[in-house]
């Protein structure tokens, strides 16, 4: 998903409504948001998370919100079930699958 924003066009990162609202822990956020546009789906039943107020330097402006269809998991589950060896088809996007495999990643 390309979006134009701030006089350009950009293939925005997806984050969780959860993991935006951590974004103030994170190393470095206000370089993230100086680098990225953050694009956040809000889970269904619950309030968005307003990126004003997380005090990130930087941050207007660069959080999209958008829909899309809920699909009911978790990344922890996505992880427990990777270390687990069981199968993620349907659960992620093909492409994430295949990083994911690739790269050995959450064994």
């Amino acid at each position: 998903m390309k979006v134009g924003i701030l006089g350009g066009t950009f293939d925005p990162v997806h984050v969780g409504h959860l993991a935006l609202a951590d974004l103030p822990n994170w190393r470095e956020p206000e370089r993230i948001v100086r680098h990225a546009i953050l694009a956040v789906a809000p889970r269904e039943g619950e309030l968005a998370v307003d990126a004003a107020t997380l005090g990130v330097p930087g941050i207007a402006g660069r959080v999209i919100s958008f829909d899309c269809p809920r699909i009911d998991v978790s990344s922890s589950i996505i992880r427990e079930r990777v270390a687990a060896g069981a199968d993620i088809r349907g659960l992620v996007p093909e492409r994430v699958r295949a990083y994911i495999e690739e790269y050995a990643l959450y064994r």
